[in-house]
């Protein structure tokens, strides 16, 4: 299968989100365990891109948490994208898990994290793939497992007929126990799944199937005594967040009617201070993050918030560890909070008043004055953050006109106050969420929705990018069908499935009129699900899970929500006379910084020679830079970083290695402010780097890195070994591309219709047979007219790339002089 999967991931974007090789993976731990009778196998499954599902704390945890039993392992699956899952079929291979690359029919469960409503298509290529069937009752066999939890499992009765069973609330102790009830089970070697069904029943806070009449309580645990990993993942490719993520509150105290986390995730509980400490400290010392997140809803209302910011400053500010925090919400910010963000380095405030104007807010139990955003804003630009993110939601209950007014004149005097901030916006569509006081809402029709997101538009044109009115909108409109649906619904996105649906929440694969039309087919009725509005009285198909607000007392606070007393809604005249006094241009900016942030000057440079080999040259040369400068933080060398807003490694690269190939000549020049024995910093830094990723050797170098040249600037000649497993080279052809004039290759720029005609005697300064299946090749490498080698040899060899399998190393990089003389990297 290696060569097999080795072609297709040449062929598919992104390829390092399948090839695992991640620093501090369970790999090895689940290998040792697989062939163990009494180990419970279990694939926890993010119906999502890798870039987004290695983002995911949940996963994590849990990954962690399970792998960290020696009688329990578990893997991770993330969706494959499509140009992936078209070439899985085609070559006719089962998905795969992500350690190991065994079979998901191997394992015993098979666990989906359900984070939001427009992943579900992919839940069906993921079984698809898997080639297991799609309904609970057309799975005879006991195992695998299909299981499910995550918060869109508030809902469960959309795929109740195609998963097993879910498991709701936060999964720590719930899936230990499910785990030990699925092992009986293993160990009695019985193939009774409903016998096993209904022990897993019992458990309070899992919900199997409507026709038990259990009232379902999800589970919360407590986060001081819970689990949490010190040594997390660190992806192989760039993701979403690149960060430590440590969360520091988990649940909300707050009352927002239109959020779903408030409501499922309660009460609000706070990690140890002292535990909190450890975690960071681990966390950075085993990861070489220079961020770190301090997670939660509500991470501002944490007593010692100040206190973990002022350990980590004092404890990494010679690495230059910057500090981020979720949305904050606008009435917690204060200038204790705000020095300790200010340094090393500024991330984008993200602030989310939601409204314009204080009656709406008041209906949302958000009650902020707009007179209090501007005394924020102004403490922002005090402080020197000139990025702020906006986000507004529109087609709210009681929602007018004049509240949609109201958002760009907003804008247009915070930007008329506060030149200097660079002010963008995000508009959400409300969607009634269960188990919210706001489930009892309608989501807006399509025709009031589209004039308010052309009337924003075209009055924020600079603020605010939409790129498809119509899918913005049907987009909201699925995700209210399905997060209020039934199992007619799960058939519905079934057919969608079955019609190309896939990545609905990716803006660029999400198809508004594939929707449409099986909508129109199924004859569903888009009214039950998304227009109507439903009263105390009313059954909803969710009410056998409880979560700690009862229906009624959520009843209530919508009641008294949208029937708040209004008042008037200020015009841009009036926000102009009260702001005049809040907002002021000449007050100046503070940057505060720490006694001891300083910017280390370089004396000398260590010339580092790596090696990629293996899977992880899927991974691309921006991916191989981070993780090699997370190695670097890792190994307390004094290590050199650039002067400005944004503090980096100060480093230079050789020219940039291709997606898919080996080497053994990736140098990195670092600049250092002390000697350093060689031979340690060989040692330090390979313990700190992922699987096929070396340290051939170190040089330290007696003067600073700027007067070195750049190596990239100075390194114009490549040499490559090129294996071939298939085609065999022919002598006669290389005499004879030696013999003509002249061969033209085209080279198309990216992104552009721009043909580059290069001329392969240019690039070619030697090519030699080996043996008949092994090439050493020298190219030149020319700006503009640098060629991949698989093109080079492809022409000279009259072969066709696009079928033929090269195994390309760079073997090394060498300068070659106006005179012809080659000159090896010293």
């Amino acid at each position: 299968m290696k060569n097999v999967l080795d072609n297709i991931l040449k062929k598919v974007k992104m390829p390092g989100q399948y090839i695992n090789c991640e620093y501090n993976s369970e790999t090895s731990s689940i290998s040792a365990k697989w062939n163990k009778k009494e180990v419970v196998k279990i694939v926890l499954c993010y119906p999502d891109k890798y870039v987004v599902g290695m983002s995911n704390l949940g996963i994590e945890i849990l990954y962690k948490l399970l792998n960290s039993y020696d009688d329990i392992l578990c893997e991770r699956l993330f969706a494959p994208d499509i140009d992936m899952e078209n070439e899985l079929q085609k070559n006719n291979i089962e998905l795969f898990s992500l350690e190991t690359k065994h079979k998901l029919k191997e394992f015993d469960i098979i666990g989906f994290s359900l984070q939001h409503e427009l992943c579900y298509t992919n839940i069906f290529t993921i079984l698809s793939l898997a080639k297991i069937p799609f309904k609970s009752k057309e799975r005879k066999n006991l195992f695998p497992l299909i299981i499910a939890g995550g918060p869109c499992s508030c809902n469960p009765h959309v795929l109740e007929e195609y998963i097993d069973f879910f498991v709701l609330g936060e999964a720590e102790e719930s899936l230990i126990n499910v785990v030990r009830i699925v092992q009986q089970f293993k160990i009695k070697n019985t193939n009774n799944k409903q016998e096993l069904l209904n022990e897993i029943n019992k458990l309070p806070e899992v919900y199997v199937s409507a026709e038990s009449g259990k009232k379902v309580r999800p589970a919360v645990v407590d986060i001081k005594k819970s689990f949490y990993p010190k040594n997390p993942t660190v992806p192989i490719i760039r993701t979403t967040h690149n960060r430590l993520n440590i969360e520091v509150t988990r649940g909300c105290g707050y009352n927002c009617n239109f959020c779903q986390p408030t409501y499922i995730n309660r009460p609000l509980r706070f990690r140890n201070k002292e535990q909190l400490f450890e975690l960071i400290e681990e966390g950075i010392n085993n990861t070489g993050y220079d961020e770190v997140a301090l997670s939660g809803f509500c991470v501002t209302n944490y007593p010692y918030l100040l206190q973990l910011i002022d350990f980590i400053h004092k404890k990494y500010d010679h690495k230059f560890v910057s500090i981020s925090l979720p949305s904050l919400r606008i009435e917690d910010i204060n200038e204790k909070l705000l020095e300790g963000l200010s340094y090393p380095r500024k991330s984008t405030i993200t602030l989310a008043p939601e409204t314009a104007t204080e009656r709406l807010r008041k209906v949302l139990n958000k009650e902020i004055s707009n007179e209090e955003i501007f005394k924020k804003i102004k403490l922002l630009y005090k402080f020197g953050f000139y990025k702020i993110k906006l986000y507004f939601m529109i087609g709210l209950p009681t929602e007018t006109n004049e509240d949609i007014e109201q958002i760009p004149k907003l804008i247009k005097m915070l930007q008329k106050y506060f030149p200097k901030i660079h002010f963008s916006l995000g508009i959400s569509i409300f969607v009634p969420k269960p188990h919210t006081p706001f489930q009892f809402c309608k989501t807006d029709i399509y025709e009031n929705l589209y004039n308010k997101l052309m009337f924003l538009t075209k009055n924020l044109k600079r603020e605010l990018k939409i790129k498809s009115i119509k899918s913005k909108i049907y987009s909201a409109f699925i995700e209210s069908m399905i997060s209020r649906g039934d199992k007619y619904i799960g058939e519905l996105i079934e057919s969608v499935w079955e019609s190309g649906g896939r990545f609905d929440n990716w803006q660029e694969s999400f198809n508004p009129d594939l929707w449409i039309e099986k909508i129109i087919s199924k004859k569903i009725d888009l009214h039950k699900y998304i227009f109507t509005e439903y009263n105390e009285t009313d059954k909803l198909i969710w009410d056998d899970i409880q979560y700690s607000f009862s229906k009624e007392k959520l009843y209530q606070q919508y009641l008294t929500s949208i029937n708040i007393e209004k008042f008037s809604i200020p015009s841009s005249t009036t926000f102009t006379l009260n702001y005049n006094t809040i907002a002021d241009n000449n007050f100046p900016s503070v940057f505060i910084k720490p006694t001891s942030f300083r910017h280390s000057c370089d004396v000398f440079t260590l010339r580092l020679r790596f090696s990629r080999k293996g899977a992880i040259k899927y991974i691309s040369f921006l991916d191989q830079i981070e993780i090699i400068k997370r190695a670097l933080r890792m190994t307390e060398l004094p290590l050199c970083f650039s002067e400005g807003f944004n503090p980096q490694i100060k480093m230079s690269f050789a020219p940039a290695i291709s997606v898919g190939h080996e080497s053994n000549s990736e140098y990195v020049d670092v600049g250092i402010s002390e000697p350093v024995d060689v031979v340690e910093v060989k040692n330090k830094i390979n313990k700190f780097l992922p699987l096929g990723l070396s340290l051939l050797s170190a040089k330290l170098l007696f003067s600073p890195l700027k007067k070195i040249p750049a190596l990239n600037n100075v390194v114009n000649l490549a040499e490559y070994i090129i294996v071939s497993e298939e085609d065999e080279f022919d002598e006669d052809k290389v005499d004879k591309f030696f013999q003509v004039e002249s061969v033209v290759v085209e080279k198309h720029k990216f992104g552009s219709s721009t043909v580059n005609k290069i001329d392969l005697h240019e690039v070619v300064k030697s090519i030699k047979l080996v043996d008949k299946n092994f090439i050493n090749l020298y190219l030149r490498l020319i700006p503009n007219k640098t060629l991949k080698p698989e093109i080079v040899v492809s022409k000279i060899f009259d072969l066709n790339e696009e079928k033929s399998y090269f195994n390309v190393i760079r073997e090394n990089l060498y300068i070659e002089t106006t005179n012809g003389n080659v000159l090896e990297i010293i």
